[in-house]
């Protein structure tokens, strides 16, 4: 039904905004069972500050995949370069995204019937997706760091062994060994 208690028309949109409230697709406040709360609507307003990063971490999300297939393919780094600059988005279709995401939102979690009252914790789980993705591009980037180094290490040459070790043994081996009943030999430390 339309905000004037008449049921929509042909055509109307039951997702827009009235009075600055949603409309539920799937339900109204009068649907609501004898003695329920009818559900708190979500209005664009309440997801735009989460879903403001949605969009450039989406976009970084699938290029990090592309990109990382393109680094193992062990291609050109300037015709990775290229491809990289080609798999940007448009920054018109992306401020059209960022326009219309809040208001999608509100319009399907109201059309699922998820009520406002739960929007601390939709946005702590966004908020948290967000945060998650970011960790794990950091401990990406330092196990590639440890990686390098491991194999920086790795192609060094071992140490060469200290001129004066084979001397000794040598010596020792020159040497004939003491009679049995020889007294010892004391030397001077040095």
């Amino acid at each position: 039904m339309a905000a004037s208690g008449q049921p929509f028309a042909p055509g109307d949109d039951p997702g827009r905004a009235v009075d600055g409230h949603a409309i539920p697709i799937t339900f109204l406040p009068s649907d609501a069972a004898p003695g329920e709360a009818a559900p708190i609507l979500w209005v664009a307003g309440d997801l735009a500050p989460v879903l403001q990063d949605a969009i450039p971490l989406a976009e970084e999300i699938l290029h990090d995949g592309k990109l990382k297939k393109l680094r193992t393919a062990k291609l050109d780094p300037i015709v990775i370069r290229e491809i990289e600059r080609d798999l940007r988005w448009p920054e018109r279709s992306k401020q059209m995204l960022q326009a219309t995401s809040a208001k999608l939102g509100a319009k399907w979690l109201n059309q699922f019937g998820v009520s406002a009252t739960h929007k601390d914790e939709v946005n702590f789980g966004i908020a948290l997706l967000v945060i998650m993705r970011c960790e794990a591009q950091v401990n990406r980037r330092i196990d590639a760091l440890i990686a390098a180094v491991e194999k920086t290490a790795s192609a060094k040459p071992a140490p060469a062994v200290p001129p004066a070790a084979p001397l000794i043994l040598a010596e020792i081996i020159k040497t004939p060994a003491p009679p049995p009943n020889a007294p010892p030999v004391v030397t001077a430390k040095k």
